[in-house]
């Protein structure tokens, strides 16, 4: 069994290399379509955008769930002090992605204007 593994590993790694081999041999890659110009790289950042302020929404509504929880009293003092740490973190993590959003709409003001 341990012959086995070690043949399978051996050869798994020779393969790699004569992979890795061939695709050096082949030379660069060539440019890929939809990857230059300025209008791929304009639609790639209103997509992180868009994607960003997706997850900060669904952060946002997070947040209130862990806050309603908080206000309705049903906790214990440590379930409280869990949540109150929760709702901290999800509130930080709020704020980072709505920074990243304004840097990137910045970038696309930058850009794509």
């Amino acid at each position: 069994m341990v012959k086995q593994r070690l043949l399978v590993g051996l050869m798994a790694v020779v393969l790699g290399l004569m992979v890795t081999g061939a695709a050096f041999a082949v030379g660069p890659p060539a440019e890929r379509p939809g990857t230059k110009g300025k209008a791929a790289v304009c639609k790639m950042l209103d997509t992180l955008i868009e994607h960003k302020q997706n997850a900060g929404n669904r952060l946002e509504k997070v947040a209130a769930r862990i806050q309603a929880r908080i206000d309705s009293g049903d906790l214990t003092d440590a379930q409280e002090a869990r949540a109150v740490k929760h709702l901290a973190l999800v509130q930080a993590l709020i704020v980072k992605l709505d920074k990243r959003v304004d840097r990137l709409q910045a970038a696309v003001q930058t850009h794509c204007a």
